[in-house]
């Protein structure tokens, strides 16, 4: 088979939405070097992987299913959480549309949770409508891994319980004003209100990250006017 052309592979689309470790590792490069040795005629994947031909999910189900099962580590490797990914196909009123829905299987705390992405449409799952073949399957890979870990990232944040913030602040004209805050819950007292005549306050929030806690901080101390 002769090598397609393919552009720059050097920043995958991996990476989660935040700083938490990716469950799924991929790596672009030795996927097309799989499916060159081999694989892309074992599944199919010539010039009619494309786009246009609504063939993607078709085919890259059979390739993330043995990706899946650990057949080739140093292409796809998932760490705990992560059980098992998935790929349903999708159809509309004219039978199958060429989409799909991904889902992720996770084991936490011996309980086991089934996330699923939204639906993906046939075209979702390259950057470039013309991409096709090996091109089209390294970059479909890719997409699947990203959405799988952005997943495994949100259900991260929803199971940490938020941090306590302490928000301190001033009154201008009614209007609640932050101007700090400090990590964890502290009791605040005195403090020189001489040059803001509205007063100073302060209170406690239960917040994932500071901004967050500035704004509840505000919403409660409006309501301290009503």
């Amino acid at each position: 088979m002769t090598e397609p052309r393919h552009h720059d592979e050097a920043a995958p689309r991996t990476a989660p939405a935040s700083n938490g470790d990716p469950v799924i590792v991929y790596n672009p490069a030795a996927a097309r070097q799989w499916l060159l040795d081999g694989a892309a005629d074992e599944h199919g994947i010539d010039e009619s992987f494309t786009t246009s031909e609504l063939s993607i999910v078709a085919r890259l189900e059979d390739l993330l299913t043995e990706l899946d099962y650990g057949a080739v580590a140093e292409v796809w490797t998932t760490h705990p959480p992560l059980t098992g990914v998935l790929l349903w196909r999708t159809a509309d009123g004219d039978g199958v549309d060429g989409g799909a829905v991904i889902t992720a299987d996770f084991t936490i705390n011996g309980q086991p949770i089934r996330l699923a992405a939204r639906h993906q449409g046939f075209e979702d799952f390259t950057q470039r409508s013309d991409a096709s073949g090996i091109d089209a399957a390294v970059e479909a890979l890719g997409h699947v891994a990203h959405l799988v870990n952005t997943e495994a990232d949100l259900l991260r944040r929803a199971l940490t319980p938020p941090d306590v913030y302490t928000v301190i602040g001033v009154w201008r004209d009614d209007e609640p004003i932050p101007v700090g805050v400090i990590a964890g819950d502290h009791e605040v007292t005195d403090g020189d209100d001489s040059e803001f005549e509205n007063g100073l306050w302060a209170t406690s929030m239960s917040a994932p990250d500071t901004a967050t806690a500035q704004r509840f901080a505000i919403d409660e101390m409006r309501t301290t006017l009503l």
